[in-house]
């Protein structure tokens, strides 16, 4: 076993959404606090968006080559992912050549392919990370040949059958809890005393859910003294912004913004959330206790929708379809949440109960726990 004051080094690989990149984040924190000599080494894919999602990150990412694997039979397609894997495999391969690391984590996703197939060449041990709880095409694929696979959601260990799971829940960046409401709201400028509904539209396919709650918002603010934050991504930010004044929604009670760097101020002062079904946004709302109304993605395999299930069975979200999903019923749902104080409180505390926020602590010490034998 290698001494305790020996520098590690640890390969993190996320990449293709920020879902994929947070977790590695927070992961990466928790690994300098529970070895400060530890030297983590982060992947990314090559999308401009990714750059910004890991801004957060102390430590420069490099850009690895990957492309998305099509559903059903696209010629192009496919060979746009193949020679794009391949390339990325031998990327990765020359890269941990001259930098060896000791053990590699991957999130998932087609950037996780070719980080996982250059650490097999190369008899580097990874883990894989499935964060939802219906594993995909890559976490089935990648999962056969890990060293240990860890998982979100128990219900999804079951699909990795001879290999050693772990079930730690989703790793969430720690800086994102516990920030001041009051604080908080001065900053979005809002009144920390209000009510507050947090609507979470990012631009990749919640078109839905920002319309519906554009479309609702008049009906919310009417019937009740609470505001709504409103973070609906770059894609439909200027339809929603000329909505907002057409519609004469007031500024100081309705506030519409693109994207939020500081999600800590969201979640801080989240009373209600409305949200897609990603495995990291509800694992973030879980442990901030947000009660939430949660709108799966219908398409990608309906995968949202199983991670929406065991939230809404354990009591802390209510599940809309999405083909259900228009201003008028989510007015009536957020409506049921907002003059309902008690069920609110049950929700919360269900949801608490539900979280894992110590997942980036456990993944980390299972990291150096095979790093150490490895070094």
């Amino acid at each position: 076993m290698a001494p305790k004051d020996t520098a590690i080094r640890i390969a993190l690989v996320g990449g293709g959404t920020g879902g994929h990149i947070f977790p590695a984040l927070a992961v990466a924190h928790e690994l300098r606090r529970l070895r400060p000599s530890v030297q983590p080494w982060l992947a990314i894919g090559r999308r401009r968006a990714e750059a910004e999602w890991a801004a957060d990150a102390d430590l420069i990412p490099v850009r690895l080559f990957a492309a998305p694997m099509p559903y059903g039979f696209r010629p192009l397609a496919l060979l746009k992912a193949g020679v794009a894997a391949l390339a990325g495999t031998m990327q990765a391969w020359l890269w941990w050549t001259g930098w060896r690391p000791a053990v590699v984590l991957t999130f998932g996703g087609y950037v996780s392919v070719p980080a996982a197939l250059a650490a097999r060449r190369k008899r580097i041990p990874y883990i894989f990370h499935a964060s939802d709880c219906l594993p995909d095409r890559a976490a089935r694929l990648l999962g056969r040949h890990a060293a240990m696979i860890t998982v979100n959601y128990a219900e999804s260990a079951q699909h990795f059958e001879g290999v050693r799971v772990e079930v730690v829940g989703q790793p969430i960046r720690p800086w994102l809890l516990g920030a001041d409401r009051r604080q908080a709201a001065r900053n979005l400028a809002l009144d920390p005393d209000r009510l507050t509904i947090l609507v979470i539209g990012g631009s990749q396919g919640a078109r839905s859910i920002n319309y519906a709650a554009i479309n609702a918002a008049r009906a919310i603010l009417e019937s009740s003294e609470a505001q709504i934050l409103h973070l609906c991504g770059n894609l439909d930010y200027d339809d929603l912004s000329q909505i907002c004044v057409t519609e004469q929604l007031p500024i100081e009670r309705y506030r519409l913004l693109a994207f939020l760097r500081e999600m800590e101020w969201a979640l801080a002062l989240a009373d209600v959330a409305v949200t897609r079904a990603g495995a990291n946004g509800l694992a973030e709302l879980a442990a901030a206790g947000v009660p939430s109304l949660i709108v799966p993605y219908p398409h990608a395999g309906a995968h949202q929708r199983h991670n929406a299930e065991p939230i809404a069975k354990a009591g802390a979200g209510i599940i809309v379809a999405d083909e259900e999903l228009d201003g008028d019923r989510l007015a009536a749902e957020v409506l049921g949440l907002v003059t309902d104080e008690q069920r609110r409180r049950e929700m919360a505390a269900a949801a608490k109960r539900w979280a894992r926020p110590e997942a980036a602590a456990k993944v980390a010490g299972l990291l150096l726990e095979i790093a150490e034998e490895n070094s």
